[in-house]
């Protein structure tokens, strides 16, 4: 995996500069570009990762000034390559969210902060120093700008995943065309036309701009088979020859020859009404005519694939990039066009072309380093290329010592044994008091070496941005005392790269195989949650860093409600099912004892015909008092009922009363 993450070619195509990642630091190199080998000067400037943890973008401002910007940072640095000095110290109010320099006007330097700010820096006609010219505001919706070019001495255009129009003279945006639905990644100029491309997109589209001052669309779209990383186009006008080249995920060079002259593609279609249908304007996609493809000398084997990193053109040839070690840049040169015998010029890639290089020859130290020692590099090994098993391996520290350090290191050594011998007597002790002491363990054994920590190693995969390693970091460990101890003593500046990294596995995971990677992925994003939470509130663009990992969370959790409210009807019905089922035994048990009460009472159906004893007499188990009070009752209800009895008699007589004076009146 290439540790490789920023390059950038200077205006005069002879430097590079480039950023390489080691374990905890960030190298930028100046590099010439040079046919020989042998004869390479690298520049090395090492930044302190306190102070700027992370290097955001390079920009040549001249042949021998670059502009670096940093994450999370108000400060531009304009950097002397010659004398690998800091010259100047750009600062603004907000942090700053893209620069550009300016192609059209020497000395100019354009920077957009997160607030929506357009500032525009220039260089004092002296030299000794720059100083704030103009300053525009373009407002909240264009806080999102990652790119911008200075297209002419009017307009500005402005980038995200759509373009806008800056107007100077009326200091606001005149035009809008949505373009992409990922952010925009490179920018080319090529006359009144500009050549875009997006992350994660196979489409190059080609803007123009119309005499009222709005962006149309080109009459050309490229489509390339992987997503593009990096466009470069030039022309020669004095031989009508025109390139496009696209640098592909894979470090694959795709080529398009001509690119802006429109082909005839209805030669030989036989359907003419469809061919009727075609408008003259309507815009055509176009594929590669050819490929560039880099791989190691023919003799070795297997046959290894080197992925470009990085390409420039130029009137002639096409310089191709890539990471040689993990630690410098190697270079070649290929003709894109050839003057034939007969006087004509032609493009010479025309098809698949695979170039075979051998590994350059460096001077390499005569040492007894485990890695020897790279002329490129800062330090006497690869960093690129050495292996760590795990964070707590030192063993290859162990040559450096001297003898005074082995001595005191055996003596800390019998110490440390001592004290475990006299803890193991103390241990067995307690255990023989307790009678908790087993048979058949021996005793003072140290236990197994157990890893306490996997910090260094999870630093490691992400600066190099090593998949391989952090997979194995990330899925086989599911010890969570030692996920804990690994994000509390992990480095704040690798903290967002890793919720980026679990973010990604997260939105990824589906099924019920992934189950268990998911809990131990949500593990790490508890306990940098916890560890580093004070250190991600402070962050700038925090709700856009983490946008994946919300997501992810939140799609995970849109059933949650539903989930408990289901579980607390559930739980209602499980209770009233347990209140019925204990009622029921209640019941069932009152039952079965009155059944057995009435099988011991005794019946004897001579004294019941004797009356001897009443009906009250068969209840056993009541009392006096309820007997009394039971007999209270039946008295009254007799007199009641006697009451009743006259009352109706009364009536009757009242009625026949009645009807006999009727009968004497009649």
């Amino acid at each position: 995996m290439s540790s490789l993450s920023i390059s950038e070619f200077d205006p005069a195509g002879a430097h590079v500069a480039y950023l390489v990642q080691t374990l905890d630091t960030q190298t930028l190199k100046i590099q010439p570009i040079g046919r020989d080998d042998s004869d390479q000067t690298v520049t090395v400037h090492p930044f302190d990762k306190k102070k700027n943890p992370k290097v955001k973008s390079l920009s040549w401002v001249s042949d021998d000034a670059l502009a670096i910007t940093f994450s999370g940072s108000n400060q531009c640095q304009i950097l002397n390559v010659l004398s690998n000095e800091v010259m100047a110290n750009l600062k603004t109010d907000q942090l700053i969210s893209c620069i550009a320099v300016s192609a059209k006007s020497h000395g100019k330097v354009y920077i957009v902060d997160v607030n929506g700010n357009l500032l525009q820096y220039q260089l004092d006609v002296s030299l000794n120093g720059w100083r704030l010219g103009k300053s525009y505001k373009l407002g909240a919706e264009l806080r999102s700008i990652n790119r911008l070019l200075d297209f002419n001495d009017r307009y500005i255009m402005l980038f995200s995943n759509s373009v806008y129009l800056f107007d100077k003279r009326e200091e606001r945006v005149t035009d809008l065309k949505n373009l992409y639905v990922s952010p925009i990644n490179y920018v080319v100029a090529d006359g009144d036309s500009v050549i875009v491309s997006a992350e994660n997109d196979r489409f190059i589209n080609v803007l123009e701009l119309n005499a009222e001052g709005k962006i149309e669309a080109g009459k050309q779209i490229f489509v390339t088979e992987s997503p593009v990383l990096t466009i470069a186009q030039y022309t020669v006008s004095d031989l009508k020859l025109e390139i496009l080249v696209a640098l592909t995920e894979g470090g694959i060079l795709e080529i398009f020859n001509d690119p802006f002259t429109k082909r005839d593609e209805n030669v030989g279609n036989r359907n003419k009404r469809r061919n009727r249908r075609k408008s003259a304007n309507a815009v055509q996609s176009r594929t590669a005519d050819g490929k560039v493809e880099l791989f190691r000398k023919k003799s070795e084997q297997p046959k290894e694939a080197v992925p470009i990193v990085d390409i420039r053109l130029n009137p002639r040839f096409l310089t191709i990039a890539w990471l040689e070690d993990s630690s410098y840049l190697a270079f070649d040169h290929i003709e894109w066009w050839e003057h034939t015998s007969d006087g004509v010029y032609h493009y010479k890639i025309t098809n698949g072309l695979k170039v075979y290089r051998d590994r350059p020859i460096v001077n390499v130290a005569q040492s007894t380093d485990k890695y020897g020692h790279d002329l490129a590099t800062a330090k006497h090994y690869n960093e690129g290329q050495a292996i760590v098993s795990s964070g707590n391996n030192f063993k290859d520290l162990e040559d450096g010592h001297s003898e005074k350090e082995g001595r005191e290191d055996e003596e800390e050594e019998e110490e440390e044994e001592e004290e475990e011998e006299d803890f193991a007597h103390l241990a067995e002790k307690y255990r023989s008091d307790l009678g908790e002491e087993k048979k058949g363990k021996g005793r003072g054994k140290r236990g197994k070496p157990q890893v306490g920590s996997l910090a260094v190693v999870l630093s490691q995969a992400l600066k190099s941005n090593d998949h391989g390693l952090l997979e194995m970091v990330l899925n086989n460990n599911r010890d969570e005392n030692v996920i804990r101890s690994t994000v509390a003593r992990l480095d704040t500046a690798y903290v967002l790269s890793l919720l980026d990294r679990l973010s990604e596995r997260l939105s990824r995971g589906k099924g019920s195989k992934s189950k268990q990677l998911q809990q131990q992925l949500d593990t790490w994003v508890k306990y940098i949650l916890i560890y580093h939470g004070s250190y991600l509130i402070n962050l700038p663009n925090l709700s856009a860093d983490l946008n994946l990992l919300s997501s992810s969370m939140r799609m995970r959790a849109r059933n949650l409600n539903r989930l408990l409210e289901l579980r607390g009807k559930i739980s209602v019905v499980m209770e009233c099912m347990e209140v019925k089922r204990e009622l029921g035994k209640n019941i069932a048990g009152k039952q079965a004892g009155n059944e057995e009460g009435e099988e011991d009472v005794e019946y004897i159906e001579a004294i019941e015909d004797a009356g001897l004893y009443s009906d009250d007499e068969h209840d056993g188990d009541d009392d006096e008092e309820g007997a009394e009070i039971m007999q209270v009752d039946d008295e009254n209800d007799d007199r009641e009922d006697a009451d009743l009895e006259d009352e109706i008699a009364d009536d009757q007589g009242s009625d026949e009363d009645d009807q006999y004076s009727d009968v004497e009146e009649a």
